[in-house]
């Protein structure tokens, strides 16, 4: 029996260290890291190595924004797409860059799916675009496919961020208040965000034609380097624009959603104008008074039924009440 304790507390031990020594970087993991922090300090004593630690910075100050803004334009509850489901302006979105017509979708259709029967004919209103924003959507695999695609390109995400944002601005009740208009705050929503998507699908492609940085001789021909740095600094400053365009669109989104607060704080107050304090509290009182009467009801049935009953006294309206006065004789 000693044994076997001492063959556990053994294995504890070992365990113990294991998970000590794992704890801490490896030698590998640490030559890793200063090979990393070499290569970083090496770049940064070339023009291309500081752009490209410029570029790295800059695209995670971005995704740190999108991430931000995302998480701030969450639709509620009952808006939100169920599984495998968008909603309208992110569909919006990929028909934007696949060169879809979003204006396609959610037609009436009738019986044109029977043989020998045309379709009714739209009529584009806008009723029926506002509603066709309002539906969540599910996506083929193509566009599953290019929903992704934008997501991990710098504009791409930009535009599907700004997608989401403009969902919960449309779907938010105060959007449709005069309020917003009298205030010079109606701003289109599909012209930006398809905007914004045309711009990131121009700046993709700009970045594919720029390409990765020069490599070998090219890297040690001046021209091409000073050119290379000059076309990705812009395209860069093209990025941060539109970024700037989504916090401003971020921006309205907050406000609108402070008009809404008030909106329902004001509607609350109007509800509860209605409430008479001094006819409710006479209500009260008479509930009050009536509630006593029941009680003093309840006391004088009680008190009857103890006296009557134990002294075999005809309770009014019984049956001996009732009988005729020949059969008592």
């Amino acid at each position: 029996m000693n044994g076997w304790i001492v063959l556990t507390v053994i294995a504890m031990m070992v365990v113990a260290g294991y998970v000590v020594l794992r704890s801490e970087p490896s030698s590998a993991e640490r030559g890793i890291e200063r090979r990393r922090q070499r290569t970083a300090h090496r770049l940064a004593k070339t023009p291309l190595g500081q752009l490209e630690l410029q570029r790295q910075a800059s695209r995670q100050r971005r995704t740190a924004v999108c991430d931000r803004v995302a998480g701030a334009a969450l639709l509620r509850l009952a808006d939100r797409p169920g599984d495998g489901e968008h909603p309208g302006f992110v569909t919006m979105v990929v028909d934007v860059w696949l060169g879809n017509e979003f204006t396609l979708r959610a037609r009436a259709v009738g019986l044109g799916w029977l043989p020998f029967v045309d379709k009714p004919k739209h009529v584009e209103t806008p009723d029926v675009a506002r509603e066709r924003l309002n539906r969540n959507y599910r996506l083929n695999d193509e566009e599953k496919k290019v929903l992704t695609i934008m997501s991990r390109k710098q504009g791409g995400r930009i535009a599907v961020t700004a997608a989401r944002v403009a969902d919960q601005i449309h779907r938010t009740p105060a959007w449709d208040l005069g309020y917003v208009d009298r205030r010079g705050g109606r701003v289109d929503l599909v012209a930006e965000v398809s905007y914004l998507t045309e711009a990131a699908k121009a700046l993709a492609d700009q970045e594919r034609r720029l390409g990765p940085q020069p490599v070998g001789q090219r890297a040690r021909d001046l021209d091409v380097v000073g050119t290379y740095i000059a076309k990705a600094t812009v395209l860069d400053q093209r990025c941060d624009a539109l970024l700037a365009r989504l916090e401003a669109l971020d921006a309205l989104r907050d406000a609108v959603a402070d008009v809404q607060r008030q909106a329902d704080r004001q509607r609350w107050v109007d509800g509860v104008a209605e409430i008479d304090e001094l006819d409710v509290a006479g209500q009260a009182v008479a509930d009050e008074l009536h509630a006593q009467f029941l009680r003093d009801a309840a006391v004088e049935s009680a008190a009857w039924g103890a006296v009557a009953i134990p002294s075999q006294m005809p309770l009014p309206g019984s049956a001996r009440d009732r009988q005729p006065r020949g059969d008592l004789q």
